[in-house]
């Protein structure tokens, strides 16, 4: 197996930063125990259960592509860099998936999207070891300056310069490549290059049944662990996890949604017959969601755009009103850990305050604003949903205050008693109709 330059740098890079961390950390014992727990997690036997098995499918999907003349020993190198580096992730993050269809369109995603192609594109000519050294820590840092830039309103015009100059240097590699391709297009095995192409897409979908049924055991058994909590029993009785399982027929979206009241509704269950009538009232209560918020959609499909309210005064262009509440309300409640154990004030800086991974249902760049007043002491945060509206949340000193704000514009002073544009909804939250309003989509009840 021959190494390119690129993936020589690659581990060159990954070692030296390994090293470099044991080197620079202070307490190298405690981040060699961590390391360890790592290893241990990973050692687990559920856990190699799961990795051998998918290598052994592995194995079988590149043994039945030899037989049928797609696979040769050549392969091997690239063969193994998709297998862990590729399939592997997405095996460990199976559970992540709510149905097929997501399982699908996630390997499709990572063999065949733009960055995908564009990795494979770029892959045709690497540069030599010193520059390949120089290309990947430059890009690993400005990628770093443009993740925590982004974070912050007020440097995310800095974030989207890094970004630019990011966009710039891999410009710069698709044009040093198809100049060399041009100029020394008869250098190159292109027989092995659409082979090596044709690997990094058929493996991994090869994989996606595998992948399937690994989401499906995994979140079967995530279920069960759960509903055993509501039961005084140690496990739940046999027949009943049977039929737990006979009645997910198979679906992931049924593992994944098995939630809510069906945990203890399934736990106090004795038989196989008596899960199955559970689940076949589960299956019935998705289905009737599904329809549910199949409207719910097309609700907000008709609505995009329309400027107003409706016979009850709400707004009528809703999108992401849920997904912004949702934001919102974890900020608010970031805020009031942060003011009760780190200085009784609030805290401006987004990097703290901000979820380290983004807001889940919202964009990269979700917009959310926030300000906090120079004492400290009140702050408040929007956003500017799609349809025109602003949706906040803020506090002050009283802690027991719960301060929300809903309007055409965005507000102009921070939450207080002598505000007329906050609401305290402490009390009750139909003090803001807009927030009282369920945005949320259907789940199993």
């Amino acid at each position: 197996m021959e190494f390119t330059s690129r993936e020589i740098a690659t581990v060159i890079i990954t070692v030296s930063f390994v090293l470099l961390s044991f080197s620079l950390s202070e307490n190298r014992k405690e981040l060699l125990q961590s390391l360890l727990g790592v290893a241990r997690a990973f050692a687990a036997w559920k856990v190699w259960t799961g990795v051998f098995a998918y290598l052994a499918v592995l194995g079988c999907a590149v043994l039945s592509a030899y037989f049928l003349g797609v696979w040769s020993i050549g392969l091997l190198k690239d063969t193994l860099i998709i297998g862990f580096l590729v399939g592997l992730p997405i095996l460990f993050n199976s559970t992540d998936f709510k149905n097929g269809l997501q399982v699908v369109k996630h390997v499709m995603k990572k063999v065949l999207g733009v960055t995908a192609l564009l990795i494979l594109y770029i892959n045709l000519r690497p540069l030599p070891l010193w520059g390949e050294l120089v290309l990947q820590v430059s890009l690993l840092f400005l990628t770093l300056v443009t993740v925590i830039a982004k974070r912050d309103p007020n440097t995310a015009s800095v974030g989207k310069f890094v970004g630019g100059l990011i966009s710039f240097i891999v410009l710069g590699l698709i044009a040093y490549v198809t100049v060399h391709v041009f100029k020394h297009s008869t250098e190159f095995d292109w027989e092995r290059e659409l082979a090596t192409f044709e690997l990094s897409v058929w493996l991994p979908v090869s994989l996606i049944p595998f992948i399937y049924l690994f989401g499906l055991i995994a979140s079967c058994e995530a279920a069960l662990i759960r509903a055993k909590f509501h039961s005084d029993i140690e496990a739940l009785p046999l027949p009943v996890r049977l039929g737990f399982l006979a009645g997910v027929h198979g679906s992931l979206r049924y593992a994944t949604s098995f939630s809510g009241r069906w945990l203890p509704e399934l736990a106090t269950q004795s038989s196989f017959r008596q899960a199955l009538r559970t689940m076949r009232e589960y299956r019935r209560s998705i289905r009737s969601n599904t329809r549910g918020n199949r409207r719910r959609r097309r609700r907000l499909k008709e609505n995009a755009g329309v400027t107003g309210v409706d016979e009850d005064g709400l707004w009528l262009d809703r999108r992401e009103f849920h997904e912004t509440k949702e934001a919102l309300e974890q900020l608010f409640y970031s805020q009031m850990g942060l003011y009760r154990h780190r200085g009784s004030r609030y805290w401006v800086d987004p990097i703290v305050v901000f979820p380290s991974g983004g807001f889940a249902n919202l964009p990269e760049n979700h917009g959310v604003q926030l300000s906090v007043r120079d004492d400290g002491q009140a702050w408040g945060a929007w956003r500017h949903t799609p349809g025109n509206f602003y949706l906040g949340v803020g506090g002050t000193n009283d802690l027991d205050a719960h301060w929300r704000y809903a309007g055409e514009k965005e507000p102009a002073s921070y939450p207080s008693p002598k505000s007329s544009e906050w609401v305290n909804i402490s009390k009750g939250l139909e003090a803001s109709p807009e927030w009282d309003a369920d945005d949320s989509p259907l789940r199993p009840a």
